[in-house]
């Protein structure tokens, strides 16, 4: 949780991450990232499970 007592939702975890691997991916002199990772979880305004 944050320090506003706010639940990140999973699509913002996630988008967050991805730009994080984007933004080494296309840096020069830096190598991408090669590891696989699964991100699961559900949120508080969805019933839906999210992968």
């Amino acid at each position: 949780k944050l320090t506003v007592d706010d639940s990140l939702i999973v699509e913002c975890i996630t988008r967050h991450i991805s730009q994080i691997q984007q933004q080494y991916t296309q840096s020069g002199g830096v190598r991408p990232f090669r590891i696989s990772g699964l991100i699961i979880g559900s949120d508080e305004h969805d019933s839906n499970s999210r992968i």
